[in-house]
């Protein structure tokens, strides 16, 4: 019994000592140094988009991993928050940055179409493949069919709830976006919000490139509209 014992502690003690030893190698591919990985991430951004980045958050991996994860926004496009994932050997990365800057293509449009309203909506467009890979993330709404083809997309609209109490959510707020966005697919939310929790989800998305958990379950809570459409066509969402 005291033999099974030791054996099986002597096991133990050997796997985490393994475990400590690859984590060790892992983690000195690149160096101990945050501001190394962080440099490192910087350069392959510039490289693949041939612009400056600003690197602002560092994730660390978690057991098993073999990549990190940081924050970044191009200079010249401050206001957009993507994540990046860079393997440990600084030889490639996975970004959400091309996705991002359709997305707020999308999202600037979307607003636009909505001005008859005469209020000051926040719109915000998510794709659901954040780090898809984007040949040009400048292109604009009329070429954006070459980029976005069957692609998922959804899309939120958010209305101050106090300031608006005459407009009524309805599908007709969607269905020409709808037609026009006919090779995409995804989901039409619109929501009248309270001006504490419009500005809750604006300074988290500031700083996030995802609405988190507990802002999404708020929204999911008000008396909102949400729509489907695909192949140009807009359906109520039971």
């Amino acid at each position: 019994m005291k033999e099974k014992y030791e054996d099986h502690l002597k096991r133990r003690i050997l796997i985490l000592i393994i475990v400590s030893l690859i984590a060790g190698l892992l983690s000195g591919c690149m160096g101990n140094s945050i501001e190394k990985r962080k440099a490192k991430a910087k350069e392959l951004l510039e490289k693949e988009y041939n612009e400056s980045f600003t690197v602002t958050d560092y994730i660390e991996r978690k057991i098993g991993e073999d990549f990190f994860r940081v924050t970044a926004y191009a200079d010249n496009y401050p206001n957009i928050i993507f994540s990046a994932s860079v393997d440990v050997y600084g030889k490639g990365i996975s970004d959400s940055y091309g996705a991002r800057r359709i997305c707020d293509t999308i999202s600037k449009y979307v607003k636009s179409k909505l001005s008859y309203l005469n209020r000051d909506c926040y719109v915000f467009s998510r794709s659901l493949i954040e780090e898809m890979y984007v040949e040009n993330p400048s292109v604009g709404i009329e070429e954006l069919k070459s980029e976005m083809q069957d692609r998922t997309v959804d899309i939120f609209v958010l209305i101050p709830e106090e300031a608006n109490k005459s407009i009524v959510i309805n599908e007709s707020m969607f269905a020409d976006l709808a037609s026009e966005f006919d090779y995409m697919a995804g989901f039409m939310r619109a929501y009248l919000v309270n001006d504490e929790l419009l500005n809750e989800i604006q300074t988290h998305l500031n700083k996030n490139d995802k609405l988190s958990y507990e802002l999404n379950k708020e929204l999911i809570k008000l008396d909102g509209y949400e729509y489907y459409y695909k192949n140009g066509v807009l359906t109520r969402a039971e």
